[in-house]
């Protein structure tokens, strides 16, 4: 029989194996023989495990083949796996032997270390997981005996697991790398508490990509806002960041004020712009800025110091006239105000009066703007040159009022503006008003000299006389006895009348006359 038969026999005879140990009996052809003349043994020196693997060796007798019951051909076989091993023998005549089945249990099993995100590296300051799948307990070469770890620093780590036998085995070595980024050191080029005409310049050296917080990229930047900034340096496959040190910008922002309202002042009957001063917002002056003809433009009329009272009065106009539109601009230590404020505008409410046919006095205006909200408006009228009184009030919808039954005689009228406001600590409802207007007998004087314009009526300490008459002013009182004689010099004269007791007195113009009230 050849060698090519034998093995060919032997493979055949090892199909019949069971799982435990070879068929007591087999019949590879007529003239198969079976011999124990090989003294066929296996040597495992009585071990029944093997800490990860096994060496098992065949005796025998002769010059037969050998075979394992796996399928390995030879007199040795290293065993790696847990289970029954046997051998067979066979010779050129086909006489065949078996050893006895050797059961081994391979208890060393290679333990295997991962890292649980499948990185090897991590950032300074954070952490980094790795576990570890093993059939025996044991512990990391750093310590711990848990399956996962957490680690916080860079090295080589294994984890050595001991079976129930005894059996010790290495994992794989995870070498792991901590990324440690440079804090990048800022540099300040500047002050940092600065006018928005004025920069600042932040600046780092490194080699890393820099960002910006709370924006921008790159190694320099100049802020451009109020807040804190610091640089970001960030290197890696992962991001790994360090942070510089925090500086804080402070950009000057100049201070938006408003007005209050506008008024029609009592002694001058100009319009007297009133507003709050905001305090620690570094204000040196208001700017006081009034509606030119071309739309969207406005003059500047008057500054007022920050020390000052908080009002302006513009003695340039007529509030008789029409209405007038204002806003005013608070101006910093940087020398800057807010461009805005230009929205924030005011418009004053004018009043104008003529007589109906049926000798009602009817009252027209335009609106005050600016205010909100305005609760009502209310009607005022003097009588021969007495004290104002409120006769009526109109929702803040109207604009029109007709005093159907005036008294004869002189009659005065303003419009009250009622509005729930805070104006310069006075809280509440505070009420401001129009310019007067005046019908009847003093009317009838005015018609015969349209040139002369006196007020306001009742006055308390200054008296407004335009004309362009020449001659003087004078004031009598009620016996006739002149108080006044001033010449006429220019075609407005102001009259302090602050002196003169309160009372009922005649204004005498040329040939106009009028009653003037003073009223303290």
């Amino acid at each position: 029989m050849s060698k090519k038969s034998v093995l060919l026999l032997l493979g055949t005879c090892f199909m019949l194996f069971s799982s435990k140990k070879l068929a007591a009996q087999f019949y590879p052809d007529s003239n198969s023989c079976f011999s124990k003349a090989f003294n066929l043994k296996i040597k495992s020196n009585n071990r029944t495990f093997a800490c990860g693997t096994l060496k098992l060796t065949v005796s025998y007798t002769g010059n037969p083949f050998i075979m394992w019951n796996n399928g390995n051909l030879g007199s040795e076989l290293w065993v790696s796996e847990s289970g029954y091993y046997q051998a067979a023998a066979m010779d050129s005549n086909g006489c065949y032997d078996t050893t006895a089945s050797v059961y081994v249990d391979i208890q060393g099993q290679k333990p295997w270390a991962y890292s649980n995100n499948y990185n090897l590296e991590f950032c300074s300051g954070n952490s980094l997981q790795l576990s570890v799948v093993s059939k025996y307990k044991g512990k990391w070469n750093s310590g711990e005996t848990t399956s996962s770890i957490n680690i916080n620093k860079g090295g080589k780590y294994f984890f050595v697991s001991t079976s129930d036998s005894g059996c010790v085995d290495s994992s794989n070595m995870l070498d792991i790398k901590e990324i440690s980024v440079s804090k990048p050191k800022l540099i300040i080029t500047g002050k940092t508490i600065i006018c928005p005409q004025d920069s600042v310049i932040l600046e780092v050296k490194s080699g890393a990509t820099i960002s910006w917080y709370p924006y921008g990229y790159g190694t320099r930047i100049k802020p451009a806002s109020t807040g804190n900034y610091y640089a970001i340096a960030s290197e890696g496959s992962l991001g790994c960041t360090a942070n510089s040190d925090t500086v804080n910008i402070t950009i000057y922002e100049p201070h938006l004020e408003n007005i209050c309202m506008i008024t029609n002042d009592s002694n001058t009957g100009r319009n007297l712009i009133i507003w709050d001063k905001t305090p620690a917002k570094r204000t040196q002056f208001y700017e006081v800025y009034r509606e030119a003809i071309d739309f969207g433009k406005y003059d500047l009329i008057g500054k007022v110091n920050y020390s000052a009272k908080s009002q302006f009065l513009d003695t340039a106009v007529n509030p008789k006239q029409r209405s007038f539109t204002y806003y005013i601009k608070a101006i910093d230590s940087c020398g800057n105000g807010k461009e805005e404020s230009a929205y924030y505008t005011h418009s004053t409410l004018h009043l104008t009066a003529n007589i109906g046919v049926s000798g009602e006095n009817n009252l027209i205006w335009a609106p005050y703007y600016g205010l909100y909200p305005i609760t009502s408006y209310s009607i005022f009228r003097s009588n021969n040159a007495a004290a104002f009184k409120e006769i009526d009030k109109v929702p803040i919808t109207k604009t029109s009022y007709s005093d159907l039954t005036p008294p004869t005689g002189t009659n005065r009228y303003y419009i009250g503006i009622n509005a729930d406001v805070n104006c310069n600590g006075n809280s509440g409802k505070i009420q401001f008003r129009s310019n007067q207007v005046q019908v009847g007998t003093l009317a009838a004087n005015q018609l015969k000299n349209p040139s002369v314009n006196v007020y306001p009526n009742p006055a308390n300490q200054w008296l407004t006389i335009e004309t362009a008459q020449i001659g003087s002013i004078i004031m009598r009182d009620r016996i006739g006895k002149e108080i006044l004689n001033v010449p006429v010099t220019s075609k407005s004269t102001q009259l302090d009348i602050s002196a003169i007791p309160a009372g009922l007195y005649t204004l005498t113009v040329g040939s106009f006359h009028t009653p003037i009230c003073i009223n303290r």
